[in-house]
């Protein structure tokens, strides 16, 4: 709820936006919907956003975000870096700004950008910096994070049903072709992609299951395995545990070329980490492996809209509360069985086909 003290809001007065995030993929790709939303109720608005530059591709790619300013990496509350990005900012005459991931150099660099209405959540006291407020706590996980993020806007749009929420992606021919171009050199039509890393975001479900569930599933087409170029030693690694032949993507190709993958897929398999979350988008078919930590539970981290019915957790641990010990976790992860999984897999291949985004 906004807090009673905050300065009144009107949209309709509003021209521009700057959106601030200095967090992970999934996290800006769970802010993306907003901007369409928005556009929808105040045709008028332009909105930009300011991120970090490992996650700017995927805002280059949303079709409702106008233009993405780089935030510097390690960028200081002072310093040149902080001093040009403020310069930068000011250029642009923003009208409001979103610092939905409230870090105090965010906040500082759009009150010293001197932008005249400021949102942000009431979590931390450099909140002071801003002049709008949502009372806001996130820290008890009680619901998803677009959730969340969609509740900062009450009061000014009315958010369509769960899964009616709009993702609007615009990839370019160029990396729709390098994409064909690698489907057609591996004679590739129907695939499967397994993600099999988190680079640290989650609980990993350990690669011996994931060979395991190739050799013993009939996943549709060939299987590819995705991941970064520092993740390729994990397809080398799942190799050795089965017995079919596998497709190394790791390290082939952009955050822009991964979205046009993801896009032709038949089903995704991961962790839960940023292509699950894409997948998402693409409204494709998926599973997402889970624990139940507090930090990566599915209730605030799972495919929107599908937290339960296309997330698999540890037998023994219980989609209703949190799981408090890390070694446990891994435990707990290390003894999901082969049989589950497909079981799993075998519910979700025979929801009715999805009409996918062009």
């Amino acid at each position: 709820m906004m807090l009673p003290f905050c300065t009144p809001l009107n949209f309709t007065d509003i021209q521009k936006i700057l959106f601030l995030r200095k967090d992970n993929l999934g996290d800006l790709l769970y802010t993306l919907p907003l901007t369409t939303l928005l556009k929808q109720h105040y045709p008028q608005l332009r909105i930009d956003f300011l991120v970090p530059a490992y996650s700017a591709p995927l805002a280059q790619c949303y079709a409702d975000a106008d233009q993405v300013l780089i935030l510097p990496d390690s960028i200081k509350p002072s310093g040149d870096a902080y001093r040009s990005t403020v310069d930068a900012i000011k250029t642009q005459h923003y009208d409001l700004a979103f610092n939905l991931h409230p870090k105090f150099v965010l906040a500082k660099l759009a009150f010293a950008a001197r932008i005249p209405h400021r949102l942000t959540r009431t979590e931390r006291l450099y909140a002071l910096y801003a002049n709008h407020w949502v009372w806001q706590q996130r820290k008890h996980q009680r619901q998803h994070e677009l959730d969340y993020n969609l509740d900062l806007l009450h009061g000014w749009i009315n958010p369509p049903d769960r899964q009616a929420i709009p993702f609007n992606f615009q990839t370019s021919a160029a990396a729709a072709a390098k994409v064909e171009t690698f489907l057609q050199q591996h004679q590739i039509r129907h695939f499967t992609l397994i993600h099999p890393g988190s680079n640290g975001s989650a609980i990993d479900l350990p690669l011996n299951l994931y060979g395991d569930l190739i050799d013993a599933y009939p996943l549709p087409g060939t299987v590819i395995i995705t991941g970064t170029a520092k993740e390729s030693p994990l397809y080398q690694q799942l190799s050795c545990h089965c017995r079919k032949p596998l497709i190394d993507a790791t390290g082939q190709f952009s955050l822009e070329e991964l979205l046009c993958l993801i896009q032709r897929c038949t089903l995704l398999i991961s962790n839960s980490t940023a292509p699950l979350h894409i997948a998402r988008a693409f409204n494709k078919p998926l599973l997402g492996f889970y624990s139940t930590l507090k930090s990566t539970h599915p209730r605030r981290w799972g495919p929107y809209g599908q937290e339960q019915s296309h997330t698999l957790i540890p037998a023994n641990e219980n989609f209703a509360t949190f799981q408090t010990n890390l070694k446990q976790c891994r435990a707990n992860m290390a003894a999901i069985k082969v049989t589950d999984i497909m079981r799993k897999l075998d519910a979700i291949l025979a929801e009715p086909t999805r009409c996918q985004p062009t």
